[in-house]
């Protein structure tokens, strides 16, 4: 059984993981840093349920820089341990066998010595595009101001919206019927009730 290590190219790696791990520091100072909703309107319902997602990504990017700062160091410990093992173990045969004459000194296959730790670098930024969001209020051409409030239009928008409130509440809403049926189901009783009115006693 042989086991090869390349001990060169896997020096790139915990560099690698070094820069993964502040790679997520970075996204989670982002996260949190652009993704405050400001109170108000719409936004009060959908606040707390936007602030458990931003929480839950937060604590997604949190752990996994911890994994791999952690993997970082223990790789480091590992490549430290191939690089003196095959000595170590060489003193210890030493220590046990009779006084013969020494035998060369034991050397480490590295495996394929065309990969160096350049395997291991990055060709991008992954933190890049992880720029400050631009105001977007001008894409929005349409600005009202509070003389809209006055409007015939406005006046009038507010008014069916009120109407479309009230109308399930009443006595008109029976049921997934039509606004017309509703009305025309009524008609009759009240012709009769203006019929009655009118007619002389």
């Amino acid at each position: 059984m042989t086991f090869r290590v390349n001990i060169p190219a896997l020096r790139g790696l915990p560099p690698f993981l070094d820069r993964r791990h502040a790679d997520l520091i970075t996204a989670g100072t982002y996260l949190r840093a652009h993704t405050l909703l400001r109170p108000g309107g719409f936004i009060d319902p959908v606040a707390p349920r936007h602030a458990q997602v931003v929480a839950t990504i937060d604590t997604f990017l949190t752990d996994a820089a911890i994994y791999a700062g952690v993997d970082a160091d223990n790789l480091r410990d590992a490549l430290t341990s191939y690089a003196t093992s095959d000595a170590r173990a060489a003193a210890r045969a030493d220590a046990r066998l009779p006084d013969y004459p020494a035998p060369p000194a034991p050397t480490f296959d590295p495996g394929d010595d065309s990969l160096t730790a350049d395997v291991f670098a990055d060709t991008g930024s992954p933190v890049a595009p992880l720029v400050a969001p631009t105001d977007q209020r001008s894409a929005y051409s349409y600005r009202p101001s509070w003389a809209d409030l006055l409007s015939p239009t406005t006046m009038l928008r507010d008014m069916i919206w009120g109407l479309t409130k009230i109308a399930p509440r009443s006595a008109c809403w029976t049921g997934p019927t039509t606004r017309s049926s509703c009305w025309s189901s009524r008609l009759p009783a009240t012709s009769a009730a203006c019929s009655s009115a009118q007619r002389p006693s």
